[in-house]
């Protein structure tokens, strides 16, 4: 794969190489890594697609082979019987039009340790969960004695508002920061029970550091972004914008920009 610069995009030599075959929609944007030590095929610049599936492919990014490296599916991380979630228990699936709803964002990786971060949604027993998972770059093999189950609850002025699954997309790219993992989350389409979240995750340990919702107490405040991931400043600051719910000066913040920290560790 060949970096974009004036010389290589131009009408005789620019244009599609190869086509990938995965097994579900790519909602999220591919990522790319130079220079990975991949067990028995050497050091290969790589491309990562995750899918709705629930399926994470490693790609060869600078030959015209269509077989991946590796490809790990997320399911076999999950409980027995664990699928990806069918479109029809989400609200909202005839404005998004998908089929099934698995890894939605944008992954992010961690050159210096090699691995990478996603939020995958499955399906068991009836129930929607939500799981951060982190795979070695190389193989991947999940790490870092992953994945671990999303939950979160914020409380304000003795109200506490809990985070629930089933009304709830991570939409925006995860975010690297500061040895955390952010993630936001909102409804998929405007429905009733969803909310805005931010949530903080320890990038080593995996354990919830921090919990923010953009609507306590009410609902919708999405932070889709489309697709866009919550974005930081060398200060350690964290942006976001969320999109149509109640407005409360100080509280609910939908139709907002965002400048949050993260408290403590």
């Amino acid at each position: 794969m060949k970096p974009l610069t004036p010389s290589s995009v131009n009408s005789t030599s620019f244009g599609k190489l190869v086509t990938f075959p995965v097994d579900g929609f790519v909602v999220g944007h591919p990522l790319y890594l130079q220079g990975v030590n991949v067990p028995g095929q050497g050091v290969l610049n790589v491309v990562y697609v995750a899918t709705m599936h629930d399926s994470v492919y490693a790609f060869d990014a600078n030959t015209s082979n269509t077989t991946p490296l590796w490809m790990t599916s997320i399911l076999n991380y999950s409980p027995a019987g664990a699928t990806s979630v069918p479109a029809s228990v989400k609200r909202g699936s005839a404005t998004t039009g998908w089929s099934e709803v698995g890894i939605v964002s944008t992954p992010v990786t961690d050159p210096t340790t090699g691995t990478l971060y996603l939020v995958a949604e499955t399906y068991e027993s009836g129930n929607v969960v939500h799981r951060l998972h982190v795979l070695d770059v190389t193989n991947g093999l999940e790490v870092l004695g992953g994945p671990t189950t999303i939950a979160a609850s914020y409380t304000l002025n003795g109200s506490t508002t809990t985070f629930q699954d089933l009304y709830q997309m991570n939409r925006p790219g995860l975010l690297l920061a500061n040895g955390h993992i952010y993630i936001g989350f909102g409804s998929n389409c405007c429905d009733a029970y969803s909310q805005g979240w931010v949530l903080s995750y320890n990038a080593t340990t995996l354990q919830q550091e921090g919990a923010y919702t953009t609507e306590p107490g009410k609902t919708l405040a999405s932070i889709w972004q489309k697709g866009a991931g919550i974005s930081a400043d060398s200060s350690g600051n964290l942006y976001a914008e969320t999109g149509p719910g109640y407005y409360a000066a100080g509280s609910n913040l939908s139709e907002s920009v965002l400048k949050i920290s993260q408290n403590g560790t």
